[in-house]
């Protein structure tokens, strides 16, 4: 039996019209599959770069650190902090995710999740284990934000004295 070209054509132009409809009707998503984000390991690269700018008491764009830190996550708008223990639940709220499953959410007291997001889509998150470089609960820092050195004073049990930290500017 030959299938002529023309009933070739016909059936191939019908496949493609019924998964353009499936996708359109399940909001540009494939119908299978949950989306999810794996939070990476602490970014040693990151946090070195967020140390160069403490460390020479500089002020620097908030972009500038991320690319200058080399680890690729290419173009984004937002960046979240969460403090851990939390939620999935907390963190699609804050982020405006539905139903995102979050896979090594850190359950930990003395780590953070950063979040970097472009348009509304998670584009890289990991796991920070010693914060030095987060924005404030329901707040958000973009690629413009300001990063500045500031002298505080820390008094505790280990040490004391002025210490230099950096503050990210933010918006809510």
């Amino acid at each position: 039996m030959r299938i002529s070209t023309d009933t070739t054509t016909k059936c191939a132009l019908s496949l493609f019209g019924l998964a353009t409809v499936v996708v359109a009707a399940t909001g540009c998503q494939l119908p299978f599959g949950d989306e999810s984000v794996t939070v990476q390991a602490e970014n040693s690269a990151l946090a070195a770069a967020f140390d160069r700018v403490r460390d020479a008491r500089n002020t620097a764009r908030l972009g500038d650190i991320v690319t200058d830190s080399g680890i690729g996550i290419g173009a984004w708008d937002r960046m979240y902090s969460f403090y851990s223990p939390v939620s999935e639940d907390k963190v699609n709220a804050t982020l405006g995710t539905k139903d995102l499953d979050w896979k090594g959410l850190p359950q930990g007291s003395d780590s953070a999740i950063q979040v970097f997001v472009r348009e509304g889509k998670v584009v890289y998150a990991f796991d920070d284990k010693v914060p030095r470089h987060s924005v404030h609960a329901k707040k958000y820092a973009t690629p413009d934000s300001v990063v500045q050195t500031r002298e505080t004073k820390q008094d505790g049990p280990l040490s004391s004295g002025p210490v230099w930290v950096l503050d990210i500017e933010e918006f809510s």
